[in-house]
């Protein structure tokens, strides 16, 4: 049986929701700060370590971002005196997300390298591709647009699809495909490589593309597209995309 200050903190975090949900941002913050500070009097260590890593994740998910970042990095300490790793490398995506949020790049450098550090030594492969993709759009929330950043940028991307492998998660796969199509028509890779990467992520996941997603890879896959006309006189682009990406026409 829960604790009275563990039930008050749930219901807490459930009137925040609300609240946020329904657009009131001023009620969310004060139901979010009531919270905290219930989460602070938790009695049972692991329970209270439990309440603060969900309030942080909640609110950088919901762009309460320096809010976040000061709960992720007490979460992160939590992990570590728990001796939690994988928790560990999931809250410092945490605190990576909320740095990136306030476009303080080199703390989401700092969080997203020792994220994937933690993550690989301890298996946590999908993790691990978080954290690799993560460094990789942190490369162009900077405006490195061009080579070399684009092509540390592909290789951090390609090594995310990688550990994709030995642990699927579909959303940071989604994530990595829709950013390597950016950064391989960025650098002006080969045509055929930014349809590879284009075909996978649509036959695989059309349904759960949120619309800027499609915004993001449609654009750059039209640029792909356009220089391969330029390189095969006499094809029919039309025809060329009934066959090959129906989702141009």
């Amino acid at each position: 049986m829960d604790d009275p200050i563990t039930v008050a903190y749930r219901r807490a975090m459930e009137r925040a929701i609300t609240a946020f949900n329904a657009g009131n941002q001023l009620e969310a913050l004060k139901e979010f700060e009531g919270a905290i500070a219930l989460a602070d009097r938790i009695p049972d260590a692991e329970r209270q370590r439990s309440a603060v890593r969900h309030t942080a994740l909640t609110l950088v998910r919901g762009q309460f971002a320096r809010m976040g970042r000061s709960l992720a990095k007490r979460a992160v300490e939590l992990d570590e005196r728990a001796n939690q790793k994988r928790d560990h490398a999931q809250d410092l995506l945490t605190l990576g997300w909320a740095s990136l949020q306030l476009r303080e790049f080199d703390d989401a450098d700092t969080a997203f390298a020792k994220a994937l550090d933690v993550a690989l030594a301890n298996g946590d492969y999908d993790t691990a591709a978080g954290a690799s993709t993560n460094l990789a759009i942190v490369i162009g929330a900077r405006g490195f647009t061009r080579p070399p950043a684009t092509t540390r940028a592909i290789k951090l991307l390609r090594d995310s699809l990688r550990y994709l492998e030995r642990r699927g998660n579909g959303e940071f796969e989604i994530t990595t495909r829709v950013a390597l199509i950016q950064a391989l028509e960025a650098e002006r890779a080969d045509p055929a490589e930014v349809f590879e990467v284009a075909r996978a992520l649509y036959d695989r996941f059309s349904k759960q593309l949120r619309k800027d997603q499609w915004d993001n890879t449609l654009g750059p896959l039209r640029q792909a597209l356009s220089r391969h006309v330029e390189t095969h006189p006499g094809l029919d682009r039309r025809e060329w995309m009934r066959a090959k990406f129906p989702e141009l026409l």
